[in-house]
């Protein structure tokens, strides 16, 4: 996407914005057992795209947009029970926001990233 102008800017993260509103919008839909996750995989599918989009960005709110949106994603795997994806993005986030962890734009994507590890912590130790 590169630099753009204000408007254009507004624009793309409108955009952007109602993607990742779909996106949870899909994540509170419960499937039928026939197609579990089905929804989840999209909503998966939508921040994926969101994410690859804003890596493109030439903005100074990129890197809370990236930890947002990888802490959404992290979130999704989890619910659909890719563990190691959950674990790689989570991680991904948790990378990205270090040294601003304590700023008010990363406080609360660093908790829900810091719970939904401990949430895949505690459901694979299930598993075992």
């Amino acid at each position: 996407m590169g630099q753009q102008s204000v408007s254009d800017l507004e624009e793309v993260l409108t955009t952007l914005r109602e993607e990742v509103d779909r996106a949870e919008e899909l994540q509170a839909i419960d499937d039928p057992p026939e197609k579990p996750y089905s929804s989840k995989y999209k909503a998966r599918e939508i921040l994926k795209s969101v994410l690859d989009k804003v890596r493109t960005l030439d903005v100074i709110s990129k890197q809370e947009i990236t930890v947002h949106l990888l802490v959404e994603l992290g979130s999704v795997d989890r619910k659909v029970e890719e563990l190691v994806d959950s674990q790689k993005n989570l991680g991904e986030a948790v990378e990205a926001a270090k040294g601003r962890e304590a700023e008010p734009e990363f406080v609360w994507a660093m908790l829900k990233a810091l719970n939904q590890v401990w949430c895949s912590h505690i459901t694979s130790s299930l598993v075992e």
